[in-house]
């Protein structure tokens, strides 16, 4: 998949390298994720080989964001939870490189990937997920256009072992065509 500055494609091992000179070790990035931060290039080793193993099953399809300009690897984001019987999946796993947050690099994924969802794919409808206490993010997804479905309550383990409350969105396929309008106009 790709748009006017990013291209999505299937997550290599030979990533983890690049994720790592441009993403780094920010505690701030994965501060939300339910699984501990890289620490070094030894852990995104092991982070990338785990989501590359993922999307060999029905479980995940791993994709590295790729700036057009320079090639560089400066993200992860994929599809997870795929349910063929609901037609439904969710985005998620989602991290940048800091200095692209609140760039085009969110509007420009999320384009893509629901375009994937809903007009590709024929699906009903996309989830979105985060941390509860994870104002950022929830903001990001409020601002493509999700709506905000609730909060299960800790239903998830953080990796310093405290309990979640998970924010749940959805788009639905009625929806999407108000939202990719909304997303094309922001990336213009």
């Amino acid at each position: 998949m790709e748009s006017k500055r990013v291209l999505l494609r299937p997550l290599l091992q030979k990533d983890a390298q690049s994720l790592y000179k441009n993403v780094g070790t920010d505690p701030e990035i994965f501060q939300w994720m339910t699984f501990a931060g890289p620490k070094s290039m030894e852990d995104y080793e092991s982070l990338t080989a785990r989501l590359v193993k993922e999307s060999e099953t029905d479980q995940r399809k791993s994709f590295a964001v790729v700036l057009k300009e320079n090639s560089e690897v400066i993200g992860h984001t994929s599809f997870m939870d795929y349910q063929e019987r609901n037609k439904s999946i969710e985005i998620g796993t989602t991290f940048y490189a800091k200095k692209y947050w609140r760039s085009f690099v969110n509007s420009e994924c999320k384009l893509m990937l629901l375009t994937e969802a809903f007009e590709v794919q024929k699906l009903h409808r996309v989830t979105l997920k985060t941390d509860g206490k994870n104002e950022r993010s929830k903001s990001a997804i409020s601002r493509i256009g999700a709506t905000y479905e609730g909060a299960l309550r800790e239903n998830m383990q953080r990796p310093d072992g405290s309990w979640r409350d998970t924010a749940y969105f959805s788009i639905l396929e009625n929806q999407w065509p108000e939202i990719k309008d909304r997303l094309i106009q922001k990336i213009k």
